[in-house]
């Protein structure tokens, strides 16, 4: 049985726009490309005085999205499909740069739009966020803004809400421009200095964290001794040790003879990532490798 059901999963996107997880009954694509457009639609194309000027993107009766293009075969336009039901737009200019993204509710109303301008090197970069939300236009300048205040508006829903977040980089800027009262918890997976000794330089996004005071309610850690660590460098910081797994005292115990086991072989497990830095163990075992050639690296990730 799942920990969490569906209907218990929102995203921020999904809870502006009023959009559901699925949508039961499925749209039929047949019937969302009928009727579309003034311009008639057939194997997933359009086409006006023999210029292609809608182009469907479809796999086994799912729209991924519809390309509008103008007269002279520049994409002005894109929607965006889930579950055959129109999701956002995002609208280009000539050199094929965003410029705008548009996102809708079931109804077709658009609820908020993205304004990209160019940056450097000339790509877009998010300039503005307009949001129609309690009867108001509210304008936000980056993402951060905008995931502070639907925090906010998710601890109004919920009194006494909780919130944890094991990405500080995403949680720490939203948590910090938060107003309304909640309780608010750092999860660390890994070190927290950039050497990986206590008193090193802390990552720069616990720095932050720390610098929050009475905004960050505590940080969970994964051992006793990282708790330890934090606690004696940050006195005032509450650490709460919950492991990232668990054996029980039986499967501990257990210790298969090295006669069973492969000679040589080293198993990494991590996510794939470079966070993880696998490129360090992969480096080590070549070297290794090359003395002793029965030495052999197995990785586990995605």
């Amino acid at each position: 049985q799942p920990l969490i059901e569906s209907h218990q999963v929102i995203n921020l996107y999904q809870y502006f726009t009023g959009l559901p997880n699925y949508f039961e009954p499925y749209p039929k694509a047949k019937d969302v490309l009928f009727n579309l457009t003034n311009i008639q639609i057939e194997n997933g194309q359009g086409f006006k005085d023999g210029k292609l000027r809608v182009r469907v993107n479809q796999k086994d009766g799912w729209i991924n999205n519809i390309d509008y293009l103008d007269q002279f075969g520049f994409t002005d336009r894109r929607d965006l499909y889930d579950f055959n039901q129109r999701v956002y737009s995002e609208y280009f200019d000539d050199h094929a740069k965003l410029v705008t993204r548009t996102f809708y509710q079931k109804d077709g109303h658009v609820v908020m739009t993205e304004y990209y301008r160019g940056g450097p090197d000339n790509r877009p970069v998010l300039t503005l966020i307009q949001l129609q939300h309690n009867g108001k236009l509210w304008q936000f300048d980056n993402q951060d803004e905008l995931m502070g205040y639907f925090l906010d508006c998710l601890a109004a829903d919920n009194s006494g809400v909780t919130f944890y977040s094991d990405r500080e980089e995403i949680a720490i800027p939203a948590f910090k421009l938060m107003t309304k009262p909640a309780k608010r918890y750092l999860i660390l997976h890994s070190i927290f200095t950039q050497n990986a000794k206590r008193t090193g330089k802390l990552f720069p996004y616990v720095q932050q964290a720390i610098d929050l005071k009475d905004k960050l309610s505590g940080i969970i850690v994964s051992t006793r001794q990282e708790a330890h660590d934090i606690q004696s460098r940050f006195p005032s910081v509450k650490t709460t040790v919950i492991p990232v797994s668990y054996l029980d005292d039986q499967l501990i115990k257990q210790s298969p003879p090295f006669s069973d086991r492969i000679p040589g072989k080293v198993i990494a497990v991590a996510r794939v990532t470079p966070l993880k830095q696998l490129a360090h163990i992969i480096r080590a075992i070549v070297l290794v490798h090359a003395h002793l050639p029965f030495v052999s690296l197995d990785i586990y990730g995605y």
